[in-house]
């Protein structure tokens, strides 16, 4: 959970911080003992990709790389997830091939499993932790190692092309730990 201590009218929002510069103090924290946000990624032996969010009950299996393409519905629940697969480049948008034979390459199937004990909408930097927790599942079973700064920008990519449009401090808040002034 990121708790926000200080800002400036919202001087975190990408475009407005890189005109005026934007400055935040916040710290990461455990919700009642707890980490706010829960990630599973694991191999599956079937060629599809298994999507589930424990907190909103929803899931899906896919099997088609159109249902996980179409990330941008408004309506669609797991579109973080979908759109996480793109950022960590296990699924490319002009890719000819066929999801199973995507996959097949990949070496397995997928699932990915949430649980943010966190409200969606509250201000407290749920879809960046999250979106840096589902990356970073994502990331070490693909084989690709990243820093925390390249974490950071890899939710920062995330949250704009699903069109959030989140403030650069949330993944920042949620991937490094204890007090911090973030500033831009």
């Amino acid at each position: 959970m990121r708790i926000e201590l200080a800002s400036g009218a919202a001087s975190d929002l990408v475009l407005s911080s890189f005109e005026k510069g934007g400055a935040v103090l916040n710290i990461a924290a455990n919700l009642n003992g707890k980490e706010p946000i829960e990630v599973y990624v694991r191999r599956i032996d079937e060629m599809a990709v298994r999507l589930h969010s424990k907190d909103l009950a929803v899931q899906a299996e896919i099997r088609e790389k159109d249902k996980i393409l179409g990330f941008n519905e408004a309506s669609d629940t797991l579109s973080l997830l979908k759109a996480a697969l793109i950022v960590t480049g296990i699924l490319l948008r002009d890719d000819k091939r066929t999801l199973d034979d995507i996959l097949r390459d990949f070496g397995d199937g997928l699932e990915i499993i949430t649980r943010s004990n966190l409200p969606k909408g509250s201000g407290m930097g749920t879809s960046g932790i999250l979106g840096a927790a589902v990356l970073t599942g994502l990331f070490k079973i693909s084989g690709q190692e990243k820093t925390k700064d390249e974490l950071v920008n890899a939710v920062l990519y995330l949250e704009q092309l699903l069109g959030i449009g989140g403030g650069w401090q949330d993944p920042i808040g949620g991937i490094y730990p204890g007090i911090k002034f973030i500033s831009s």
